[in-house]
Parts: structure tokens; C-alpha cells; sequence
């Protein structure tokens, strides 16, 4: 027995030997990239068929990327706008245009999806991987390129921001782009990389101010190592004069500079950041989140290179040096931004990962390994997290504006939000310039349909809130929406609070008694069948038993077959405009509510739940009731149904699909441009 024992280990240990000498034959560091780029292709893709539902997706690059498309290339004459009022373009000259211009060359062959959209900055994402593996590998070597390619691949700030429709994931690749010409120029002196470098630096310097910064950092590395100074000095002076000419056309086209001075960050507020220890504190949290505790091994490195003598140091220390400037820099200009932005980080991707994988790159295999498995391990922890922050408000409410609107309705918005994405009927969106006198004249003259107005801030410090809520009150605008963002609204229809002496007619009747102090007499729903970003539209009739000192709230719960609760909609009565402490005996109170349906909901029935209670203090029972059931303190007043339509229900599938279709792609890419053998 034992004998068969030891020949079946002899027999599994050998089949274990044979496998792994296998691998070790069949091993290169070409493949190994191969495989570690397919799973960045997969963590870019996830949820690629989504909305506009997760954190720091916004939909306002795809806005003027569709003007492109409606307008057509000539009229808006290859720059950024955000409509056309009257025959007049409405520009945004923040940025440059490159990549609105991408967007809307997406959306003309694929679609007008949300997908589309993000597969822009998905493929420079990747392409950026590929280039910090080419780049490392040609300066340091193949081991330090692998190793930096595996940071760059799956940090949270590249694995996640890589996917989200902004500026950073193409200017970082043209800046990659670059320095890759760079360095294979001063090598073997041929002209087709400086070439190279002159259509990456055109190419980066339309797709976003930021992109600029390298070509100042470049001439200085090539002052220190004395290789081709008048020829980067050339190239920052084609840099430099891009940007005089954009700002001149773009002056000439909208009339001011003001707009772009902005965007480049040299016109700002809050610069007394940099004098203010919370500014750093801050910076210093979403570093360590974005890119890992593992940052403090750059600052390792950091620390190394000041040590070393100035004899010891070498050009490709310097080099490593310049990307930790390049990205400082971006931080610096734009401190107020990056206070608020988390994005604004996100230059700092090559340096940081270069560096970590220069720091562990000498240190035994199984220590590389175990810092490889935690790195994975936390990065995938905090790329979930930013996954699982779901709103699906803007998208909700994007389809509300588009349902109750026609191709002639103009939209007033405060502030940069997806709605306007959605709202596709409406041919014109207004977006505030940061003027009061400028926003009250544009409402009062052109009447627009919908305002929307977020609750967090005052339109802006000329206007308070208050002041402009009576001012849209006055001009006949109501607000449908406390969910985060008021919607101000000039719907046909009563408003959304009345007070009746007698009962009105009530669609749906129930009659229950809430503790002898409230009675709710019944509801109405504008649908039954729900889909995930539906607006959905109830109202409540109340009645008022008996005077009351106290100011109760509702609750609603939405819940499955066991009584567990799936999503609610708690609000104070009658938007706490008209608290039940004032109530009068035997008034009747009608209250409207819209809000949006989650995102995480399963396909099925659910039951309306419905009470009254003071938060963490009180809850009013049920009495009795003529219509439904009851649990005790909350009345089973309806049912809804769930349906998923297809992007969300389909998710995996589109996932695999987009994933490897884009490897497919690269593998032929790969082969015949790279020559690697995979």
C-alpha cells in the first residue's frame, strides 16, 4: 500500500517537473505581457454596455461629440460646442478638441452608445501599457518593463480612470508616444522618431492642455544627458506655438480667451492651497487609494536617487525623474482642480509605476511574487469599491427630460451632468457661464424647459440659492426632484403639493389609518412596468385625522416577496415645505414624487411598502385599512415589476465579447508591428 503511495508521488511529482520545464522553455517576457495585457483588456471592459451610473462618469465629452455628428464638422468648425442658440454656436473652449473629434469618429461608425464612447479612451489606456512596456524595456530592461506593465495594467487610477471618457488616457498616450521616439532617436539618429515625437506632440497638444508639460521637462533631460538639446528646444517651440494658435482660433471663433486660460489652469481660485496642510493630507489619501500603498516604494526610490552621488547617477535615473516632474507639475498648476478632481493624479501612472518596479526589480522572486499577489490583491479590492458606486439619478432623469420634451426645447443646466446626454429630443443645452446677471436674463428670455441645478453649491456667489429658487418659482417653474440635483421644470400639469377641503378622485384608493393621526386615502403610478433608470413618478393622498405637534416623514420601501427591503424613498411631507406640525384637521394632502430606480435590482415583483414615522425616534402603526395589508407599520399599499433591459442584463457577455475582440486586435498588432512572438 504504502509502495503504490510512493510511485503515485514519484509518478504526479514527476508530471509536476515535466510541466514546469515546459514553461520555463516556452517562457519569455513578450508572453508573459501578452497575458497580463489580456486580463488589463478585461478590467477595462467590465460593465462596458453600462450607462452613465457610475462614479465620475459625467457624459459631457459625448455632448459636444454628438454636436460634431448633428451640426456636422464645417459648422462647428472642428471645435468644442455645447449647442446652438439661435443660429449661434455656444462654445466651450476649456480643452482642445482631439478627443471630442475621436468621440464623434466613434459614434459615426459604432453608434451613439455609451460603449463607443468608452472605448476611446479604453484603447489609449491600453496603448499606454504598451508603450511604458516598450519604453522600460528599451532604457532599463525587459524584467523592469514586465514588472512596471503589471502596475501600470491594474492600478486603480489606470485600470478605472482608464475606462472613463476623459482627457487623461490619450494625453498620457501621446506624452508615452514621445518619450518613446525620444529615446529610440537619441539611439540610432533616425529621422522617422523625431518625426515620431513632432505628430505626437500635434496630436497630444489637441487633446489637452496637460500634454504641454512634458515638452519643457523633455529639453531639460536632453540639457542634462547633452543629447539633441536644439532639437527638443525645436520641438518645444512647435509645442508652444500649437497652443498660440489654437487660443488665437478659438479666440476668433467665441470671441474670448478666457475659457482657455481656465482649462490650462492659469486662471483659478483657491492657489492658497499649496500653503494648506489639508491640501496635502488630501493628495496623500488618494494617492495611497488610486495607486496603492505600494506608492510609498517610489518615494523609496526617490529617497535612493538623492542619496546617490552625482557620479553615480545615470541618464535613466534622470529620465524617471522628468516623468515625476511631468506629473508633479500638472498637480501643481492645477492645484484647486486636483483638490477636487481625483483624475488629476493620473499623470503620475508612468513614473510611479517605473519606479515601484526599479525598487522590487533586485529583490529575491518570492518576495516580487508576494508584492505582485498583495498589489492585485488591494487593487482589485478598491477598483470593485469604485465599481459598486452606483447613481443612477442623472440617467434617470436625462430619460425624464427626454420623454416630456420636444426637439425645440432648450435645456438650462448648472454645471456638467449627464443629463444632458440623455435628453437627446432637445436640439439646444445651455450650460452656465458663472454669471447671474447672465443666467436670470437667459431664463427669463428664453424660457427653457427644464433647469437643472445641483444642491451642493449656490449658482454662484452673486445669486443665492434661495434668491434663485423664488426666481424660478416666479417664473413659473416648479421643482420635481430633492434627489442630489433639482430639476426646475414647466410641465403641464397641477403643482406638485395641493391641500383639499374635499377628496379629489383618487386612481388607486386604500383608506388606511395611521395611529388615528394620519390617514392615507390612496396613490397614483405612472407605470407598474419598470426598467433599471426609470424616473418613476408616484402620488400620495393624506388626510389629516387629527392636529398634531410633531413633523413625521414617509417612508417607502420597495420590497421582494419576503418583506426585505430592495430600495426606498424617504422624504419628509410635502417636501418639508408644509410639515405635518401646521396640518389641519380633516385637510386633504396630495404630494407628488419622482425618483430614480437603482441600478442593482433583480429582474421581478416587488411590493410598495409605505409609513410614517419619525426618524429614529417614532413610528406611527397601522390601524386599519379598506385596501391592501399590513405588517404592523407599514401599509402593502401596490406591486411594481422589474425588467433589465439588455446592456444591463447582457453585461458578461458584451464584457467577454468587447475583451476579446480588442485582444484579437492587439495580437495582430502585436506580432506584425512589434515582432514578438505570441
Amino acid at each position: 500500500m504504502q509502495d503504490s503511495w510512493r510511485k503515485g508521488y514519484i509518478n504526479l511529482y514527476g508530471k509536476i517537473e515535466r510541466v514546469k520545464s515546459k514553461v520555463e522553455k516556452s517562457y519569455s517576457h513578450d508572453r508573459a505581457f501578452a497575458i497580463i495585457f489580456f486580463f488589463a483588456i478585461l478590467v477595462r471592459c467590465y460593465e462596458i454596455t453600462l450607462p452613465y451610473i457610475k462614479i465620475y462618469e459625467g457624459g459631457f465629452q459625448e455632448i459636444i461629440a454628438v454636436n460634431h455628428l448633428k451640426y456636422g464638422f464645417l459648422n462647428t468648425h472642428f471645435v468644442s460646442i455645447l449647442g446652438n442658440l439661435h443660429g449661434q454656436n455656444i462654445y466651450h473652449p476649456n480643452h482642445p478638441p482631439l478627443l471630442q473629434i475621436l468621440l464623434a469618429i466613434s459614434f459615426k461608425i459604432f453608434g451613439v452608445y455609451e460603449w463607443s464612447a468608452r472605448l476611446v479612451p479604453i484603447l489609449f489606456s491600453l496603448g499606454s501599457i504598451v508603450l511604458i512596456y516598450l519604453l522600460v524595456q528599451k532604457v532599463w530592461d525587459k524584467k523592469t518593463a514586465l514588472l512596471s506593465s503589471i502596475f501600470v495594467a491594474f492600478m486603480p487610477m489606470s485600470a478605472y480612470f482608464g475606462r472613463i471618457v476623459n482627457f487623461e488616457a490619450v494625453a498620457l498616450f501621446f506624452v508615452l508616444l514621445v518619450l518613446y521616439g525620444y529615446v529610440n532617436w537619441i539611439e540610432n539618429d533616425k529621422k522617422s522618431y523625431f518625426l515620431i515625437m513632432v505628430l505626437g506632440t500635434i496630436l497630444g497638444g489637441l487633446t489637452d492642455w496637460a500634454f504641454y508639460l512634458i515638452l519643457p521637462c523633455l529639453f531639460g533631460y536632453s540639457l542634462i544627458i547633452k543629447r539633441k538639446v536644439k532639437l527638443t528646444f525645436l520641438l518645444m517651440c512647435i509645442g508652444i506655438s500649437l497652443a498660440i494658435l489654437y487660443i488665437a482660433y478659438e479666440f476668433h471663433l467665441s470671441g474670448t480667451s478666457l475659457d482657455c486660460w481656465m482649462g490650462m489652469g492659469m486662471y483659478r481660485h483657491g492657489s492658497g492651497l499649496l500653503t494648506s496642510w489639508d491640501f496635502y493630507t488630501t493628495l496623500l489619501e488618494k494617492m495611497i487609494f488610486y495607486f496603492t500603498p505600494f506608492i510609498l516604494l517610489s518615494l523609496c526610490w526617490i529617497w535612493s536617487l538623492f542619496k546617490k552621488e552625482k557620479s553615480q547617477k545615470s541618464y535613466k535615473d534622470y529620465l524617471a525623474l522628468f516623468l515625476f516632474l511631468f506629473g508633479l507639475s500638472y498637480i501643481i498648476i492645477l492645484s484647486q482642480s486636483t483638490h477636487v478632481h481625483q483624475w488629476n493624479i493620473y499623470y503620475l501612472l508612468p513614473f510611479i509605476a517605473i519606479s515601484i518596479a526599479l525598487e522590487i526589480q533586485k529583490a529575491p522572486k518570492k518576495v516580487i511574487f508576494s508584492i505582485l499577489i498583495i498589489f492585485l490583491i488591494t487593487s482589485m479590492g478598491s477598483i470593485a469599491y469604485l465599481h459598486s458606486c452606483q447613481y443612477t439619478g442623472y440617467f434617470a432623469r436625462g430619460q425624464f427630460i427626454n420623454e416630456n420634451s420636444n426637439h425645440t426645447d432648450v435645456i438650462f443646466i448648472q454645471g456638467l451632468t449627464s443629463e444632458a446626454f440623455y435628453a437627446k429630443n432637445c436640439t439646444t443645452l445651455y450650460f452656465t457661464k458663472h454669471n447671474a446677471n447672465n443666467e436670470t436674463d437667459f431664463i427669463s428670455k428664453e424660457k427653457p424647459k427644464f433647469v437643472i441645478y445641483p444642491l451642493q453649491g449656490t449658482v454662484d456667489s452673486h445669486l443665492n440659492q434661495k434668491e434663485f429658487y423664488h426666481f424660478l418659482e416666479n417664473k413659473g417653474y416648479c421643482s420635481i426632484s430633492n434627489d442630489n440635483i433639482y430639476i426646475f421644470c414647466q410641465l403641464q400639469h397641477p403643482p406638485l403639493v395641493e391641500i383639499f377641503v374635499i377628496a379629489p378622485s383618487i386612481p388607486l384608493p386604500i383608506n388606511a389609518n395611521f395611529s388615528n393621526k394620519i390617514g392615507f386615502l390612496g396613490y397614483d403610478i405612472d407605470k407598474t412596468k419598470l426598467e433599471i433608470g426609470d424616473m418613476l413618478h408616484i402620488t400620495y393622498y393624506w388626510k389629516c385625522l387629527e392636529c398634531m405637534e410633531k413633523d413625521y416623514s414617509v417612508f417607502v420601501h420597495f420590497t421582494d416577496n419576503k418583506g426585505n427591503i430592495i430600495f426606498q424613498q424617504d422624504h419628509p411631507f410635502c417636501y418639508g415645505e408644509y410639515p405635518t406640525s401646521e396640518w389641519k384637521k380633516g385637510e386633504i394632502i396630495k404630494e407628488e414624487y419622482y425618483f430614480p430606480v437603482p441600478a442593482k435590482v433583480k429582474e421581478g415583483a416587488y411590493e410598495i411598502r409605505i409609513g410614517v414615522y419619525i426618524p429614529h425616534k417614532e413610528r406611527l402603526d397601522v390601524v386599519t385599512t379598506e385596501g391592501g395589508t399590513w405588517d404592523g407599520w407599514r401599509l402593502v399599499m401596490g406591486e411594481i415589476r422589474m425588467d433589465i433591459p439588455w446592456e444591463f442584463k447582457y453585461k458578461t457577455l458584451a464584457w467577454l465579447i468587447s475583451t476579446l475582440c480588442i485582444y484579437l486586435l492587439f495580437l495582430a498588432f502585436y506580432r506584425k508591428r512589434f515582432g514578438f512572438d505570441v
